[in-house]
């Protein structure tokens, strides 16, 4: 008997797998933009700003991670462009970004961009052969080593307003949910969030394109929300909220939940584990 040992994705299709992640990069970065709409209207145009620096900072320093490692493997300058394009990075980079909350420091975007790529991915032989979600692994590592630090400007002051995410301020044992916002508000995304959670109706409209591509399994997204909602609304009842309905749905429309079926359960070796 003869066994075979390939790199995930391991499911094949016709279209070829730089194909579908240049697709995939493209609906993230329609996420992206819907993001920086939305800070520039409704928060300011500095965090307007911050927005589109961390993404291009992101995507720039997961790109830059690729050519150094296409140059470790001795690779001709000419073939550099084609490296970093079936390397996939620049998604990493995007999905770290809208992993993070507006007014991220840079220098906590580079050191986790860098980390994740790095370490997330080319530590192990590059895409297909890393054992987590990259961008994944990167939120972790700021959350943890910056804390406070990964989701304020330098000498920014910790509000309400300016800090990371709307879900810091939930009460996730009643689901009650501060300064007077709906459930409405939370699904059209009409609070400050991290740049790809806030919105799950943008995010739903980028799932359908994805199912409909056959990017995302529409079982895989059905069973990672499904089962998210059957697990809030369980707890719910065990807690004995008063509005266990509305304790679920909060869980659904706030926070990465609904950005981890998008911009997560995408990534081929995050399917395949």
């Amino acid at each position: 008997m003869q066994f075979r040992m390939t790199p995930a994705p391991f499911q094949r299709q016709r279209r070829t797998t730089t194909q579908i992640m240049v697709e995939l990069f493209l609906v993230l970065c329609a996420v992206w933009v819907y993001a920086i709409v939305f800070n520039f209207v409704n928060v300011g145009w500095q965090n307007g700003l911050s927005v589109i620096l961390i993404g291009l900072v992101s995507v720039l320093v997961s790109c830059l991670c690729d050519a150094v490692f296409g140059l470790i493997q001795k690779k001709p300058l000419k073939e550099l462009p084609m490296h970093i394009l079936k390397s996939y990075s620049y998604v990493t980079g995007i999905i770290f970004a809208l992993c993070l909350p507006a007014n991220t420091s840079l220098f906590v975007v580079i050191c986790g961009s860098l980390f994740a790529t790095a370490v997330g991915k080319l530590i192990f032989g590059g895409f297909g052969h890393n054992i987590v979600n990259p961008a994944g692994i990167g939120r972790v590592l700021v959350g943890l080593t910056f804390g406070l630090g990964a989701t304020l400007l330098p000498g920014a002051a910790p509000d309400f307003q300016a800090g990371a995410t709307i879900t810091g301020k939930i009460d996730w044992i009643t689901g009650f949910i501060p300064g007077g916002y709906t459930l409405l508000d939370l699904f059209l995304g009409q609070y400050i969030g991290a740049i790809g959670e806030t919105s799950t109706l943008v995010l739903l409209i980028a799932a359908g394109i994805l199912i409909w591509r056959g990017i995302i399994n529409y079982r895989v997204f059905a069973a990672y929300v499904g089962t998210s909602f059957v697990i809030a609304f369980v707890l719910g009842l065990v807690f004995g909220v008063d509005f266990v309905l509305t304790y679920a749905l909060t869980h659904m429309f706030a926070g990465g939940l609904m950005f981890g079926a998008v911009g997560m359960i995408t990534e081929p070796v995050t399917v395949q584990t």
